[in-house]
């Protein structure tokens, strides 16, 4: 499938998509055969695969990790901000501090510096090995009987902007709201502003509510 902006092959047996950009530079591979020829599961293709203990399901997907490609996103996270060789899991639970893995504000999105983001449509417990299982790839696995998820192309700004679109898009605070969330440090002038300029702005908000 041709379009002004990318070429699509889906492959079939085993399954496979590939996007290219106009000039034939690839953009995103999801799925295929997996790159270790000596098969030890580094990576798994699109499906849905059973644990071997209890088989609860999982929905599989790997994505093509190029040398140098960095990847951004899964909500709040303490660690590098580029994710490529993390072992990131989406567990919402009080990260008590920032030196650990724990957080609570996961999101299932992350953008590639290859040219596309991907949003996985999926509440259930995740877990993405950026290069940390196959040296190339994105492996994803979703506690879950399906798979659902939107690949978006462009550069970052344009994938951010398309995500935003599906997802919902946030909304410009009032004046009052515009601080540095958080208690500011009282021992500097600025955090002293902040909270002065804060609590006069709400307070002449709520006269104008009243």
């Amino acid at each position: 499938m041709n379009t002004e902006r990318m070429k699509v092959r889906i492959q079939l047996d085993p399954f496979r998509i590939e996007v290219d950009d106009p000039r034939g530079r690839r953009v995103c591979g999801i799925g295929g055969p997996e790159k270790n020829h000596f098969a030890q599961w580094d990576a798994i293709n699109t499906g849905i695969c059973r644990t071997l203990d209890t088989g609860a399901p999982r929905a599989c997907e790997s994505f093509d990790l190029a040398p140098q490609e960095c990847i951004y996103g899964l909500g709040e996270k303490f660690s590098q901000l580029n994710k490529a060789g993390q072992t990131i899991d989406l567990v919402m639970d009080d990260g008590l501090g920032v030196l650990s893995p724990r957080s609570y504000k996961n999101i299932p999105f992350y953008v590639s510096t290859h040219g596309y983001g991907v949003f996985f449509n999926h509440t259930s417990l995740m877990t993405f090995w950026v290069g940390s299982s196959s040296a190339a790839d994105v492996r994803v696995a979703a506690e879950d009987e399906f798979l659902d998820y939107y690949v978006f192309v462009g550069d970052i700004r344009t994938v951010l902007s398309r995500y935003t679109d599906l997802t919902g898009k946030s909304v410009m605070l009032p004046a009052h709201g515009q601080c540095r969330s958080g208690a500011p440090s009282l021992d500097s002038i600025d955090g002293a502003r902040c909270v002065t300029s804060t609590w006069l702005n709400t307070r002449m908000w709520t006269m104008r509510e009243a």
